[in-house]
């Protein structure tokens, strides 16, 4: 940003090129970059979590959120992604595997 850092490198990392900005309902800052990350922050400058909502490259990155859904337009269409049921099945997989690790 030209006129200072809005996210600093070590919340978002490297590696995208594009991101878009957005509040929700509640007034909480969400970030999403082009390389399928969306992040939701606490106050400014303190994550709550990121989550990878998308495994492709976004192009153009333009997003809504509404009750932890992010409404994101990408190749001539609005896809409609549940971060909330995104986290909640990663952490399911994450249990799994641990099971599966332990049991072996």
């Amino acid at each position: 940003f030209r006129y200072g850092t809005v996210i600093d490198d070590s919340i978002l990392g490297i590696g995208f090129e594009d991101m878009d900005l957005a509040m929700d309902e509640e007034d909480r800052l969400w970030a999403v970059t082009d390389t399928g990350w969306a992040f939701k922050f606490k106050k400014p400058g303190k994550l709550e979590h990121k989550t990878k909502v998308i495994d492709r490259p976004i192009e153009n990155i333009r997003f809504a959120i509404h009750k932890g859904v992010i409404y994101m337009t990408s190749n001539d269409k609005i896809e409609r992604l549940d971060v909330v049921q995104i986290r909640l099945d990663q952490a399911q997989a994450e249990k799994d595997k641990r099971a599966m690790e332990a049991a072996e």
